[in-house]
């Protein structure tokens, strides 16, 4: 028999599922876990690795924020001073030096790292005011992406609240500019 292309319902489930549990347990370095997994496929490491790259390009929010983690544990006084000044200066407004002028004082150890943060808040917030995301919605959804504390996540969705107008008629106007 040919394949087709079309899995079955139990398939498809049961794949979404290791997804699911990979990308459950991979934030939180239980790597037996991981191992576990990679036991059920053999011999055949390839379609694991594949596997685990395919989950891993769908946690890129994850992994891009792993400095704010950081800074959460290291210097927790920093990080809403820090995240106010990415959305004021990146995400809700643009300052064209800010990144290369400011990383070093909000606390980040490489350029890269604010970039990673700042481009991931900016793809986030546009995401969540393009699908009318309510204030629980955007807080619950930070917590599930990026597994940042449960203040901080409450602290960016009370200002994409707060700045949520503004930001769907940036949307609004990002989208006429395409046409």
């Amino acid at each position: 028999m040919d394949y087709d292309g079309n899995l079955s319902d139990e398939i498809a489930e049961n794949f979404l599922n290791v997804c699911d549990f990979l990308r459950d347990v991979l934030p939180q370095e239980k790597f037996d876990e991981v191992e576990k997994v990679r036991s059920y496929f053999g011999r055949d490491d390839a379609v694991f690795e594949e596997l685990l790259g395919y989950v891993k390009e769908k946690m890129t929010g994850y992994y891009r924020m792993t400095a704010i983690r950081k800074l959460e544990t290291t210097s927790p006084d920093k990080v809403l001073f820090a995240l106010e000044q990415i959305l004021e200066n990146f995400v809700f407004r643009y300052h064209p030096e800010f990144c290369r002028k400011k990383y070093k004082e909000l606390g980040f150890a490489e350029l890269q790292d604010l970039y990673d943060v700042a481009i991931t808040l900016d793809s986030l917030v546009t995401f969540m005011v393009k699908c009318n995301y309510t204030k629980e919605a955007i807080k619950d959804a930070f917590a599930a992406i990026t597994y940042l504390s449960d203040t901080t996540c409450k602290y960016l969705a009370d200002e994409i609240d707060q700045n949520f107008e503004q930001q769907r008629m940036v949307v609004i106007l990002n989208q006429l500019e395409k046409k």
